[in-house]
């Protein structure tokens, strides 16, 4: 399978989900940039979520993990406010730990999406109370 990405954006609920695999060259971590910035602009001025599935290998270059911490910080200054994330190893895990350095405090990973999309509503239930 060729590397790649996915991103839906859940206007309802706040969500932006996201599903990559692969190595990515340059190029593809390039694309990817540019569609999350399309991406975050749909859910501007609001509070929003992202459920990120990195399941399966696939371990980054500094280069593309650069670009990916941009995206991330870009997404903290428009709005995103915690992130679920989906991976199946250790390994894969402490790959994104890596990438998402800085973000300990709204970042959360999980094994599977339904224990991450139950996360990222029962914390959105929480915002909406006040806490």
């Amino acid at each position: 399978m060729e590397p790649g990405f996915e991103i839906d954006v859940d206007e309802k609920h706040a969500i932006l989900r996201i599903r990559g695999w692969g190595v990515w060259p340059r190029a593809l971590a390039e694309s990817y940039r540019e569609a999350m910035i399309r991406a975050m602009a749909r859910l501007r001025h609001r509070r929003w979520a992202v459920l990120s599935n990195r399941t399966g290998p696939h371990v980054q270059s500094e280069e593309v993990a650069e670009i990916v911490r941009d995206i991330m910080a870009r997404a903290s200054a428009a709005g995103r406010v915690r992130t679920a994330l989906v991976v199946d190893s250790p390994t894969t895990l402490l790959q994104w730990r890596r990438i998402y350095r800085g973000n300990e405090g709204v970042q959360r990973p999980f094994s599977d999406e339904a224990s991450a999309m139950a996360w990222l509503k029962s914390e959105a239930q929480k915002d909406l109370a006040g806490r």
